[in-house]
């Protein structure tokens, strides 16, 4: 009995901890990681309902209202004109495994899913529909970035912040 229990133990330590380490691998505390692409023409002819030209995303662990929480800012060049929400809140606790995590414009301006697909650390931004370009008190000038099938998935690669 007392083994079943010691072996019980030792499972959930092991799975709390790479549990632990496997949500570092989005963003450790105290940390700031950037991620971008540009897509070819070649890439935008096979895929013409693709909006971006190009997306950029930074992530930084930041101290926030409450607990430290993860920030984060998304960039997106849709056909010529350059788009940003600057500020999404992040919630390490709220994807749908270890390596993801959602964040989420203030103001019911909608969100994204962000994490490393299939543990091959590719890192991706799933589109959730999500407001760009707008404050809290000003909707003019905001443009929605729906989530239709050509829009939703876009796959990033590490690059140095600025």
């Amino acid at each position: 009995m007392n083994r079943n229990i010691a072996l019980v133990t030792i499972a959930l330590t092991l799975a709390f901890s790479l549990s632990a380490s496997a949500n570092q691998r989005i963003i450790a505390k105290g940390t700031k990681q950037c991620f971008a692409r540009t897509y070819t023409d070649e890439h935008l002819e096979r895929h013409p309902e693709q909006q971006p030209h190009s997306m950029v995303f930074e992530l930084e662990w930041k101290d926030g209202e409450g607990s430290p929480r993860p920030h984060a800012a998304l960039g997106v060049n849709i056909r010529g004109a350059f788009l940003k929400a600057p500020l999404l809140f992040c919630d390490p606790d709220s994807g749908s495994s270890d390596l993801v995590m959602r964040c989420g414009v203030p103001c019911d301006g909608g969100g994204v899913e962000v994490g490393y697909r299939d543990n091959t650390g590719t890192f991706y931004v799933k589109n959730l529909g999500i407001a760009l370009d707008r404050g809290c008190d000003a909707n003019e000038g905001s443009y929605w970035f729906d989530d239709t099938p050509e829009n939703t998935l876009f796959a990033l690669e590490p690059v140095p912040c600025l």
